[in-house]
């Protein structure tokens, strides 16, 4: 859904506005959601970068992080979204693009899906959001990174209740045959978890020690506290993974154990089985002059010995676990 809203604080109030809104002095917010090429030329001439620049960073040619480019300050965040039964992974994560001007209060998002943060930050009441626009760029950062951890826990419960139903079914009597798919998919999501927030935490680290040109540093306490959760949810996201590390273990250990014991009575049942097919075949044999054949009682005492043999193999293979 390609769209672009612009907002700009002006009289104690924000204001909806166009590309032209950018020239005025004030807090200025431009989100540009699927931008076309004319809206990202716009984009480029305004902060003063290239295009090719630009395009490396919001299509992921660019590495996580940040950095200054001339006018404003560029970084590249992402955001963790459901991806239900579409992929092979519970979550995948898209692109946020924001430049931060040095200049002047100036906040630009560019992103090609909607993002559920920017959506949040837009539903805030009006007295909130107009506050917000106040206090000026870095405040709108910090509310958006606020929202991104929100985010994150969310996604953090979903992959919390995933990992139980792995670690419960491993433990399972019966093979569960969707359990590898299933584990796989969150171990993915799991690791694009871990890198996205690693690379988060170290954009606040080098917010925190103004490696950007555009801070306020009034707010790097606010920043401290968004950097704590971010090494909260490294350490939970890191335990999650831990758990299913251990549940896929158990899970293989349990398969080779069914393995193990499935081969087990199927030996078993083959040395019992393979008793009668001697004696069977030994007297099923052509020959002329076979002595039992003679005897009254040859039949009966073949059966019977083969019935003892039987019923000896099948005791001491119960005894030994074996059946």
């Amino acid at each position: 859904m390609r769209m672009h809203a612009i907002h700009y604080f002006e009289d104690e109030a924000v204001r909806k506005g166009t590309f032209t809104s950018l020239k005025k002095q004030g807090t200025i917010w431009l989100d540009l959601t699927e931008p076309t090429e004319d809206e990202l030329a716009e984009v480029c001439s305004h902060v003063g970068i290239d295009r090719e620049t630009l395009g490396g960073w919001i299509n992921g040619g660019k590495r996580l992080g940040g950095a200054n480019l001339g006018s404003h300050s560029i970084m590249r965040l992402q955001v963790p979204v459901h991806t239900g039964h579409r992929k092979k992974t519970l979550y995948d994560m898209l692109n946020c693009t924001v430049l931060i001007s040095h200049e002047r209060s100036e906040f630009i998002t560019i992103h090609h899906h909607p993002l559920p943060p920017i959506d949040e930050i837009n539903s805030y009441s009006p007295q909130h959001f107009t506050e917000l626009f106040r206090r000026g760029a870095t405040a709108l950062l910090h509310a958006l990174l606020g929202e991104i951890v929100d985010t994150f826990h969310e996604a953090m419960d979903t992959v919390n209740e995933a990992v139980q139903t792995v670690e419960n079914n491993a433990l399972a009597p019966h093979v569960d045959d969707t359990i590898l798919a299933r584990s796989h998919a969150i171990k993915k999501s799991i690791i694009y978890f871990h890198r996205a927030l690693v690379l988060h935490r170290d954009i606040l680290l080098k917010i925190e020690h103004e490696h950007f040109d555009f801070i306020d540093v009034s707010m790097l306490d606010r920043f401290q506290s968004l950097s704590s959760s971010f090494n909260q949810l490294i350490e939970v996201n890191a335990t999650y993974r831990e758990i299913l590390n251990t549940s896929m273990e158990l899970y293989l250990t349990a398969i080779s154990y069914n393995l193990n014991q499935t081969v087990k009575r199927v030996t078993g049942w083959g040395a019992i089985i393979l008793i009668p097919t001697l004696i069977t075949g030994f007297f099923g044999m052509n020959f002329t002059h076979m002595p039992i054949f003679d005897w009254e009682y040859g039949v009966q005492a073949t059966l019977a010995t083969m019935i003892f043999s039987v019923a000896i193999l099948y005791w001491y293979f119960q005894k030994k676990d074996w059946m």
